[in-house]
């Protein structure tokens, strides 16, 4: 037969390595280099991607197994002569990349009876335009029939299958809540141009032409690249071919919900033709009455005789036919819908209904049945409500909250996923969509620095740290990146920062203070805080309230050192200089950081200033209260007159009006936030808006969850959520964006100045780790809170924990411990800090790091003060950011400094055989004294060392007003008293003020050591000889098993001896596993189910197999 085309006689001739190469082509004919057949080379160009020809069978031979070692083209299309047919077909038939063989010769009844063992072999044919049509339909129906069926199971009792099922739903939620540009079309054509050149086809060109979102189903029916490499890039999981397609699977989506929207929502039967080895057949007979999502669009059929055809198309010997029933209830398809799409399909005939990619069937517990060749398998439609998947798909959702997403989550889901070039994508779009001046810049080279952490070591870090540095010396910040969980608690225990020594001007007290700022872009963090009636700007470091002067303390004044009653204070990196509100001179003033490099300027004059915000261009934004209005300045370009921003027409309570602005915000949008004082609201004025909107308040003056009070400092954070200091209220009260109400997270208790309450709240600021410093006026203090999250009485942890201290085998080296007993967390630093026992050491490990630090005692056993022997237990005092350290051997209690060099240790109690410490929000010290069988009270900021009985006391024994050895305690907020009894093998609750306890835990022959209380009242215990620790909500009579109960061991869900206990802010339980010498930490789940888990176990399972399948 003769034939004109290229001719490649070479089998080390390139063959296209890229992923659009999908159908390929193979011509074999010795006739091959005639030039007679141009037009039929031009004809078969046009269908294929990619055409090799060869003259000889052993240059094709090779050519093959070529591919098979080195290629990533998918399935071979022969060409061949009949004469070099009958030597090439019978030793290259079997081979898993030879999809159809065409014989094409001149005689076509002379190898018709040769080719018949040969099921690939589809026709024998001696017609060009015969050829050409085979071809086509084999095109449209072997894809849809021999491709893998590309599915994952869902099974709750196998993690690693559940990870790939979640991983791939949450990417193509991800994908559909995206917002697209024309750009992110742009570009899979230009990497398809790219990756296709060099063949003479037009079909990409055509598809830019003439491609519309509202013809996407029909260009995805249309037998071309489109169609082929969608289904190709699911079946080989090419994560970057997917990540291309993401704006069309969006168009796809969006047309089939508009079909349904117009279809029947009667249920249907569908029917679906298929292909699959025995293995993928085993594969879905295992998962009999199981979920599966099919992860590729699914082309169904009304007809049921239209999928049989195509089956018995397609004789094969090493495949098993398979005939998918499929019953559809249009209700079930909430996220992944599927429609009748025959009108608009290239294919008519078929009836086609098409399923959404990823959409979720249940297989039918008994869904398997032969029918002579042909295997039956049933199963149905499922919603994402289905019990078995509704929390998993929740929580999912919940994750990245509801609606439209931007770059910034998928980024994220990415980098899980581990596909760091397509994150870096993300990333580089991003970056060119901001301005040079814009504040996310930071947090963007912050987290790629993170990415090329992950992905090539830490010196592959160092520029995006060094770009970070460089923005944050340039640029302000006052748009703080922060993001605060919504379902978190407050600790009600604050504690002062500065000030709280009583009203005064030494460095250690503050005169009314207004408003403050956070510096913590270095690892000191610095408060800078707005000392009024001292006129003074004064900077506390972390830790010490002794305060610097860093602007004013000149006596008051109008000169240019000298300020008037400022009442608020912000920083400008650019300049490195602090931005003034001198309220008592009428004026905004910039005073250098750093002293003796300029002078104090004055930047506004003329002007009733009370507080101040810059926003993410560099624009000071300034109240007048004089004016109720907020005006806009451009300080960077000199500009002393200011744009009106928010507030017209004098003062009132219109939505155009303030009545006494005192603080404001700036987000990123520029949108402006402002405290409407006397008019007991917030105001929300958008970037160039006239008009405001209420965020919270507006309904009169009062105290319930809808009003608002003399609102004052306000902040934002990146979910939108407000926080607001209400002066008359006395407290802190959480809006998140819609909310109808507010919730009180600190505070609420009423005038005072106990650590739980507030007189008269003002300024409110985070620092970057999420800790919240508000101004407490008329206490003269700032007062610091963390926020802890709300822990469920259902919450689940992970099964298996991580070593996070010691687990190096019991030691003295820096890495390992010695008996450890007790411990505790320092969320601000990222820090656990333990009572390592029998080291007679205090050693701290900071998050990640195996390797401690000796933080107290580690100078051999002894009663020295520079010593310690056997410490029990250990726990933070804020206030005086020091150690309180039960040091049991040497029967005392001792303060040591967390700063060396500072202060020497110091003895608080002598001749106490203490066991274990507690402190309440009033900063009591609770001290659990083994000897005398009872609890102490010790007000040691008063330097207390008798101390009252709060628990026992009435000689050891076990009546309601007895204990027998106690050991660890805790208070909750109401200053209950939690009580582990050992001997008595009870845990016993004193509340406040009585003089017997009663009985919460016990009843068995248990000893119960380390225990900690939640806010909801639900107690965690370590039990010690049960090798776990249990859960006892409020009022249970029996407790439930979180960690541990499988037995003592040193396995990663084992103990061997558990002391203590402990959470971190984000829910996380640590435990201390005394008898393996380490620390555990068991990562908290989400809402019942292991995200964290699914993602850790689909770093390993999903990105091996899609290394696998390329």
């Amino acid at each position: 037969m003769t034939t004109a085309t290229t001719t490649t006689d070479n089998p080390d001739a390139k063959v296209e390595e890229s992923d659009v190469t999908s159908w390929c082509v193979i011509w074999l004919d010795d006739d091959a280099s005639t030039a007679n057949n141009r037009i039929q080379e031009d004809h078969l160009r046009s269908m294929v991607n990619h055409l090799e020809v060869f003259q000889d069978v052993e240059s094709c031979r090779k050519y093959i197994k070529y591919i098979q070692e080195r290629s990533k083209a998918d399935k071979l299309r022969l060409i061949v002569s009949g004469k070099l047919g009958r030597q090439i077909v019978p030793s290259i038939h079997k081979l898993e990349e030879i999809a159809s063989i065409y014989v094409y010769c001149l005689d076509k009844q002379s190898h018709i009876q040769w080719t018949k063992p040969f099921f690939k072999v589809k026709a024998v044919i001696d017609s060009f335009d015969q050829l050409l049509s085979e071809m086509k339909a084999d095109h449209k129906n072997p894809t849809k029939l021999q491709d893998s069926l590309i599915f994952d199971s869902f099974d709750k009792t196998t993690a690693h299958v559940n990870a790939q099922f979640v991983y791939f739903q949450s990417l193509i939620d991800c994908f559909l809540r995206l917002k697209y540009s024309q750009e992110d079309r742009k570009e899979l054509l230009d990497y398809c141009k790219d990756q296709y050149k060099g063949d003479e086809r037009n079909e990409i060109d055509d598809f830019e032409t003439n491609y519309s979102p509202e013809h996407a189903i029909e260009s995805y029916t249309r037998p071309s690249f489109f169609f082929r490499d969608i289904n190709k890039a699911f079946r080989t999981k090419n994560f970057h071919k997917i990540f291309l397609f993401r704006p069309y699977i969006a168009d796809i989506h969006h047309q089939l919900n508009q079909l349904k929207e117009k279809q029947s929502k009667n249920p249907l039967k569908v029917y679906r033709a298929q292909l699959l080895s025995k293995s993928e057949l085993n594969h879905l007979q295992r998962c009999r009455g199981k979920l599966i999502s099919v992860n590729s669009f699914f082309s169904t059929s009304l007809n049921k005789t239209t999928s049989q055809e195509f089956n018995n198309d397609s004789v094969t010997q090493d495949l098993e036919r398979i005939l998918f029933e499929i019953d559809g209830d249009p209700k079930m398809a909430t996220t992944k819908p599927f429609a009748n799409i025959t009108d608009i399909s290239c294919f008519p005939d078929e009836s086609e209904v098409l399923f959404m990619l990823g959409s979720i069937f249940r297989l039918q517990n008994n869904p398997f049945d032969q029918d002579g060749t042909v295997w039956n398998i049933r199963m149905t439609l499922c919603s994402e409500h289905e019990h078995d998947l509704k929390d998993v798909l929740e929580q999912l959702k919940n994750e990245y909250g509801i609606g439209e997403i931007d770059y910034r989550i998928l980024r994220k889901r990415l980098v899980s996923m581990r596909q760091y070039d397509l994150a870096r994508q993300c990333y580089t779009r991003f970056l060119n969509e901001l301005s040079e001046r814009d504040a996310q810049r930071v947090e963007l080279y912050e987290e790629l620095a993170q990415l090329e952490t992950q992905d090539h070591g830490d010196t592959s870090s160092v520029e995006w740290k060094r770009k970070a540095l460089a923005f944050k010396e340039k640029n302000p910040l006052t748009c703080i990146p922060i993001t605060t969980n919504t379902e978190t608690t407050s600790i009600e225990e604050g504690y002062s920062v500065a000030g709280g020594h009583g009203e005064g001007e030494n460095k250690n007290q503050l005169k009314y203070p207004v408003g403050l700022c956070i510096d913590d872009d270095d690892d000191d963090l610095n408060i800078i805080i707005a000392d009024q009636f001292n006129h003074r700007i004064i900077q506390c470091k972390r830790g010490n309230t002794d305060g610097e002067v860093v602007a004013g303390g000149n006596g008051e004044g109008n000169e240019l050192h000298q300020l008037s009653s400022p009442s608020d204070v912000l920083i400008d990196k650019q300049s490195n200089s602090l931005m003034i509100c001198d309220r008592g001179n009428r004026r905004v003033v910039q005073w250098p950081r750093c002293r003796g490099t300029t002078d104090p300027k004055v930047l506004i004059n003329d002007i009733e200033c009370r507080g101040l915000a810059m926003d993410n261009q560099r624009n000071l934004n300034v109240f007048d209260t004089e004016k109720h209005e907020v005006r806009r300045y451009d300080i960077h370009l000199g500009g002393k007159q200011g744009v009106r921003v928010a507030g017209w027409n004098d003062k009132g309570r219109a939505i155009n009006q303030l009545n006494y602005p005192t603080f404001i915000f700036v987000d990123r949008q520029q949108n402006l936030y402002v405290s409407d004082s006397h008019n007991d609201r917030v105001m929300r004025w958008n970037k160039g808006a006239t008009k405001g909107v209420v965020v919270p308040g507006g309904e009169g003056n009062g105290y319930p969850g809808r009003q608002l009070s003399d609102p004052r400092g306000i902040f934002v954070d990146t979910l939108d959520t407000l926080y607001v200091a209400e002066m008359v209220n006395n407290r802190l009260t959480r809006w998140p964006q819609e909310a109808n109400e507010g919730t009180v997270i600190v505070g609420g208790h009423g005038e005072g100045e106990k650590a739980n309450q507030f007189n008269g709240p003002n300024g409110l600021s985070f620092d970057k780790r999420g800790r919240i410093y508000v101004v407490d006026h008329n206490n003269h203090r700032i007062q610091s809170f963390s926020l802890i999250p709300k822990i469920r009485i259902d919450e689940v942890w992970e099964e298996k924990g991580f070593t996070v201290a010691g687990g190096h085998g019991k030691g003295d080296a820096k890495n390992q411990l010695r008996k450890p007993w007790s411990f505790c967390i320092d969320d601000d630093d990222q820090k656990i800090i333990i009572a390592d026992q029998s080291n007679d050491r205090i050693i701290q490990f900071k998050r990640g790091n195996t390797y401690g630090e000796v933080v107290a005692g580690g100078n051999g056993k002894g009663d020295r003060v520079d010593q310690l022997n056997i410490p029990s237990d250990v726990l933070i005092d804020k206030q005086s950011n020091s150690l309180l350290i039960c040091d049991r051997g040497n029967r005392r209690v001792v303060r040591w400094p967390r700063h060396r060099g500072k202060t020497d240790p110091e003895i608080l109690i002598d001749e106490v055989d203490c066991l274990g410490l507690a402190m309440d929000n009033e900063g009591n010290l609770y001290v659990s004294d083994g000897g005398r069988h009872e609890v102490r009270r010790y007000e040691i900021h008063l330097g207390d060392k008798k101390g009252i009985r709060v628990a026992g006391g009435n000689e050891k024994g076990d009546d309601m007003s007895q204990l027998n050895y106690p050991t660890c305690i805790c208070i909750d907020r109401q200053q209950n008293l939690y009580v582990s009894d050992s001997k008595n093998h009870r845990v016993m609750k004193w509340e406040k003020g009585a003089i017997e306890g009663v009985v919460v835990v016990g009843g068995e022959d248990n000893e119960y050591f380390g225990i900690f209380i939640d806010p909801l009242g639900t107690l965690y215990v370590a039990e010690l000889q049960n090798d776990c620790v249990t859960r006892w909500p409020e009022g249970a009579k029996e407790g439930t098993v979180i960690a541990g109960g499988h037995g003592e061991g040193k396995e990663a869900n084992q103990f061997n001896g558990p002391s203590g206990l402990c959470f971190d802010k984000r829910g996380h339980l640590y435990v201390l596993d005394c008898g393996n010498h380490r620390v555990q930490r068991f990562s908290r789940k989400q809402r019942g189910l292991s995200l964290t888990g699914l993602l850790k176990e689909t770093v390993q399972v999903v990105v091996r197999l899609i290394n696998n399948s390329e």
